[in-house]
């Protein structure tokens, strides 16, 4: 609450400029004790911000320490970069580390400075860890609880790793360590299966990295500030980008470090979330051509169809006109509708919809949960020889609910 009144009073303030989107203005973003100043003129604005904290601090008893605070420029020269810390006495730096995530001005370092430094630890931990001589479940568990918190953490904050192959990498290394470097005795999908089921829960952290990949707010277009940040140069609507593979026209979207890394995990598990049509999709959001700070209507499936005895068909315009811009956008509409419905419409919400994007609590398990149990991810890989696939099952459970064998014959011991 206290930190509450500097804030407001630097957002007040028309001397300092922040950065611009449209008619909004982000100038910072405040967590706890720390403080995030955004700056389009800092030699200008520095001043004013310095002069704003000393004045508060007199008043407060809170007090800027310029030894730990750090300056990040960007397209500024070195001649201005030296006279703004002779100006302010505070070090400008080529990175600073920000509530656990090192930053830089380069967002290409992201990978770097965070998934690479931290695996470089965890394979540190584990040279440790196999000269404590641990049992084989002891192993599986310390993964559970200290290597996958570090890798979640950075899941949900920076989610900018593309393709899979630093999760094979990061796989091996995994089993590896599980099975001291011997030769695997379970199948790796065994290991991450539930216990339930007769696995043994390790992390997958290929799926973790899926299930922390939010695009909730792209579907329930509810953050404006937040899309506008993420979509700053967006020509269409989210759900275009979502359902009607609007980047391959727009190729600048994707091209984004995190943008086109969620759309990237989105394309490869759409499929398997929503089969057909979903409820939560706008055709309004689709139709609509993107300006900044506008407020998306999303009039969803959900909103505009109902149910016939010649299946789903969009509400007549007269229940809709309150609804929509006129006869034009009406037909629009059933246009897209028809186009969609060849898919085919659900009878009742997904399970994705409602776990997820009406859900409100482990949101990160749920979704966790739901990719890992899809068919399209337990199919075994069919061989050639069938006497090659053999299937252990437990608790008396059949062939068919326990899909994963625990070694083919070129695996057994």
């Amino acid at each position: 609450m206290v930190l509450e009144v500097i804030t407001n009073k630097i957002r007040e303030t028309q001397e300092i400029r922040g950065i611009r989107i449209g008619v909004k203005e982000y100038k910072l973003k405040a967590y706890a004790d720390d403080l995030v100043i955004s700056l389009e003129e800092p030699i200008k604005g520095v001043d004013k911000v310095l002069e704003l904290l000393e004045e508060f601090g007199k008043l407060s008893g809170f007090k800027l320490n310029k030894v730990k605070t750090k300056m990040l420029t960007k397209n500024l020269a070195e001649d201005l970069r030296n006279q703004l810390e002779q100006q302010t006495g505070i070090k400008v730096v080529k990175k600073v580390k920000y509530l656990g995530i090192w930053v830089t001005t380069k967002n290409i370092n992201l990978v770097e400075d965070n998934y690479n430094r931290t695996w470089r630890e965890i394979k540190k931990d584990f040279d440790s860890w196999s000269r404590l001589k641990l049992s084989w479940e002891g192993r599986m568990a310390a993964i559970k609880m200290s290597i996958l918190p570090r890798l979640l953490f950075l899941f949900q904050n920076i989610p900018v790793i593309r393709g899979t192959t630093m999760f094979k990498e990061w796989q091996r290394t995994l089993s590896r360590f599980i099975w001291q470097g011997k030769r695997a005795r379970i199948k790796f999908k065994l290991l991450t299966d539930r216990r339930e089921r007769g696995g043994f829960s390790v992390p997958n952290l290929q799926l973790y990295y899926e299930a922390s990949c939010w695009i909730k707010d792209w579907i329930v277009l509810e953050k404006l500030d937040l899309l506008d940040l993420e979509g700053f140069d967006a020509r269409f609507g989210w759900h275009a980008y979502l359902w009607q593979d609007k980047e391959r026209v727009h190729k600048g979207f994707s091209n984004h470090i995190v943008r086109g890394a969620l759309l990237e995990v989105w394309n490869r598990t759409k499929r398997l979330l929503e089969k057909n049509t979903p409820w939560w999709l706008s055709p309004v959001n689709i139709l609509t051509i993107k300006k900044l700070n506008m407020e998306s209507q999303r009039w969803t499936y959900e909103d505009l169809l109902i149910k016939s005895d010649k299946g789903w068909r969009i509400r007549p315009y007269e229940e809709l006109k309150d609804k929509l811009t006129g006869w034009l956008q009406f037909h629009q509409i059933n246009a897209l509708w028809n186009e969609h419905k060849k898919i085919g419409m659900n009878e009742k919400k997904s399970k994705y919809q409602v776990e997820i994007l009406e859900g409100n609590s482990k949101l990160l398990s749920k979704m966790y949960n739901q990719l890992q149990w899809y068919p399209a991810r337990r199919t075994p890989r069919k061989t050639e020889n069938p006497q090659d696939e053999r299937v252990f099952c437990f608790g008396g459970a059949s062939q068919d609910e326990f899909p994963y064998g625990l070694a083919s014959q070129d695996e057994s011991p």
